[in-house]
């Protein structure tokens, strides 16, 4: 049911409707916003609970003003992407498992530059094999190789890089790269954790 339908401002149609029935303390605002030059339309959907609908007004007009045709930079959505300036209170994370090896990327924007590393002490039974600096991406980070003790493959290879980030820059945040595998394959875990740190990039922000 169409309950409202209006233009927001630097962005264009919108309606708030109710879509379900049994719920009707929530409502959903759609929004198209045209981009002429481009030749196409942008559609956003939220849904949310009724009484919000000024929030999610301002929030939604500064995310439709933001979508860039044919960025390549940004949260992309095939013929351009969402290109905002960088938070100052960012967190992501992303982990992968393979037969062997286990990989996981970090990245925070911090208050202050934090390497994490100045306290870490291996294990009981624990040897660190390599610590130095190494660059990465356009980042000076320090990496460190850790011979570990592990219940099920007798011993493990942990990997991990981190650089320390930049106060309050969402563009220079906190990153830290790590691997682990069985030590029965130094081979296979080094050419895996070289092989990330090789594809890690500096990707500089894309202008509107």
């Amino acid at each position: 049911m169409l309950t409202r339908e209006f233009e927001l401002p630097g962005a264009g149609p919108a309606a708030w409707m109710r879509l379900t029935p049994s719920r009707p303390d929530l409502v959903t605002l759609l929004v198209l916003r045209p981009v002429l030059q481009a030749g196409v339309v942008v559609s956003l959907e939220v849904e949310g609970s009724a009484g919000t609908e000024p929030i999610a007004e301002r929030v939604f007009t500064d995310v439709a003003k933001s979508w860039v045709a044919g960025s390549t930079q940004g949260f992309s959505t095939g013929s351009g992407a969402f290109v905002m300036e960088p938070s100052q209170n960012e967190r992501a994370s992303q982990s992968f498992v393979a037969p062997g090896v286990e990989l996981s990327i970090q990245t925070e924007t911090v208050e202050e530059p934090d390497d994490g590393q100045s306290s870490t002490e291996p294990p009981p039974g624990g040897n660190i094999l390599l610590k130095q600096r190494r660059r990465v991406g356009g980042f000076e980070g320090i990496e460190q190789r850790t011979r570990l003790p592990d219940e099920g493959a007798g011993e493990r290879l942990a990997y991990l890089w981190i650089f320390p980030g930049k106060s309050a820059d969402g563009a220079a945040p906190r990153i830290r790269l790590a691997a682990s595998g069985p030590l029965s394959r130094p081979g296979a875990l080094d050419a895996t954790w070289n092989t990330l740190l090789a594809t890690w990039r500096l990707r500089p922000i894309g202008a509107h």
